[in-house]
């Protein structure tokens, strides 16, 4: 069977395949990023965008009266004739605007949520957050910081690590609670404990890749990014594998 993590780290950092030079918003991530799969999973598999929980093909493992946080999923990967342990659900996430905090809690709605479809369906779920805001990771930044929410805050802004193209993406580490959950993260209760690895996508150069388009702050951005790894900005992501 495929391995969805080898494919995701290929999308992103194969040296024939500049995701960024067709990826401008979390829209065209999905959309691309879905196509992609497509390409890569043998038929009959196929990969929807915005399925419903609902949708038919889910073979229902969990309890028959389970509530979501969310009702679509963002990219659905699957053929009819797969067990659950085939079929992959994955949520994704590219903010270009907006406040750093509630994006942070949506993030942490699309865990909460790939956790509810694992647990209910059986099924192999995934979160793939790029953000190209050095507030989202920078956890130099938590000395600074007293706004709400401390304790979500710190939960994002970790250590980053650099992946070169050709590299495979380092997932988060999942500590399973027992089913416990657990209060913390911007007051959302998740069933495990997260530890999110940012990984830094660098070039054959080794210079961090940035996203240039679109936005002035990060035009500004990006002469500085290319002068050191070790600025705090370029292209980031984390993937869980839940």
């Amino acid at each position: 069977m495929t391995n969805m993590v080898d494919v995701i780290s290929e999308y992103l950092l194969a040296p024939d395949n500049n995701f960024l030079s067709s990826v401008y918003n979390e829209a065209s991530l999905q959309f691309e990023l879905g196509a992609y799969l497509k390409k890569k999973f043998d038929f009959p598999y196929r990969a929807d965008y915005e399925r419903n929980v609902k949708f038919y093909p889910l073979p229902q493992v969990g309890s028959a009266n389970a509530n979501f946080t969310k009702k679509e999923m963002d990219i659905f990967v699957y053929h009819d004739a797969a067990p659950a342990n085939g079929r992959f659900a994955i949520e994704v996430k590219y903010p270009r605007n907006g406040g750093v905090i509630g994006r942070m809690m949506n993030f942490t709605k699309d865990i909460k949520f790939m956790e509810e479809v694992k647990k209910t369906f059986g099924l192999n779920t995934y979160c793939l957050t790029i953000v190209s805001d050095c507030r989202y990771y920078d956890k130099s930044l938590n000395k600074t910081y007293s706004g709400a929410y401390p304790e979500l805050v710190k939960f994002y802004r970790r250590d980053v690590i650099n992946v070169k193209v050709g590299d495979n993406i380092v997932k988060s580490v999942v500590h399973p609670y027992g089913g416990k959950g657990k209060k913390i993260y911007g007051g959302m209760e998740l069933q495990n404990s997260y530890d999110i690895v940012w990984n830094r996508l660098l070039d054959a150069n080794g210079n961090p890749i940035v996203q240039t388009d679109g936005l002035k702050k990060e035009k500004e951005e990006a002469d500085s990014a290319v002068k050191g790894v070790n600025g705090g900005k370029g292209i980031c992501c984390y993937l869980i594998e839940i």
